[in-house]
């Protein structure tokens, strides 16, 4: 197709009728996937901006009903987490890390200020069980969650069994369906990058202690930091 725009028009008028239909078929089926393309990323775009809107109004939230934070306050130190990296960059950005945020938030409505009611155990819940399938990089950040609320419901024996059931259930259907799909405890078990296993992700033989200043830079790089 290049080929034939770039051509002249005494060239293209050269081509017989049939090529010159076929040419035009194409050209029209690759604008219309060109414009649904496009409608996809700008919903997609639409998406993470809504999203970002929704975790700023969680965060203020959780600043003045559960830390007893002034809601004017609130809202400006809301604003401007929002208007800076990284929540800003990840909401234009196609990566789970904005979605993760929300998810998050919503969770620590369980674990944050006055004893919980069933709607802030529902939340907290519903937060642990849909974290990890957005990256097992969350798992961490799942399991403090889940510790927290449990601790939280240490005194009320009917929601924290009530809420270690619904857990077990999620953990048992998370695991079953990587061993199933990936073959593996994680999606990094399939394919062929990671041929020494699926732990190797993070490296053959890391260094841990050598990577610590990583964090530190994520911070001050003056490159990259967040604070810099």
């Amino acid at each position: 197709i290049q080929t034939f725009r770039s051509r002249p028009a005494s060239a293209s008028e050269a081509l017989s009728p049939d090529v010159r239909i076929a040419v035009s078929r194409i050209e029209k089926k690759t604008a219309v996937e060109d414009t649904a393309l496009a409608l996809h990323l700008r919903g997609i775009a639409t998406l993470l901006a809504a999203v970002a809107g929704l975790l700023a109004s969680v965060l203020v939230w959780l600043a003045h009903r559960r830390l007893g934070v002034p809601l004017v306050a609130a809202a400006v130190v809301a604003g401007v987490f929002g208007a800076s990296a990284p929540l800003a960059v990840y909401a234009t950005q196609v990566y789970p890390e904005i979605v993760a945020a929300l998810v998050v938030a919503m969770g620590l409505v369980g674990t944050l200020g006055p004893p919980p009611r069933r709607t802030g155990i529902v939340l907290t819940t519903l937060a642990v069980l849909v974290l990890p399938w957005l990256a097992v990089k969350y798992v961490p950040v799942t399991a403090v969650l889940a510790v927290a609320l449990l601790w939280r419901l240490r005194a009320r024996r009917g929601d924290a069994a009530l809420v270690g059931l619904a857990l077990m259930v999620g953990a048992s259907a998370y695991v079953l369906f990587h061993q199933v799909v990936y073959g593996g405890w994680t999606p990094y078990a399939t394919g062929r990058t990671f041929t020494g296993g699926e732990l190797t992700v993070v490296g053959r033989d890391p260094d841990y202690l050598g990577r610590t200043p990583r964090l530190f830079g994520l911070w001050v790089d003056r490159g990259f930091g967040i604070a810099a």
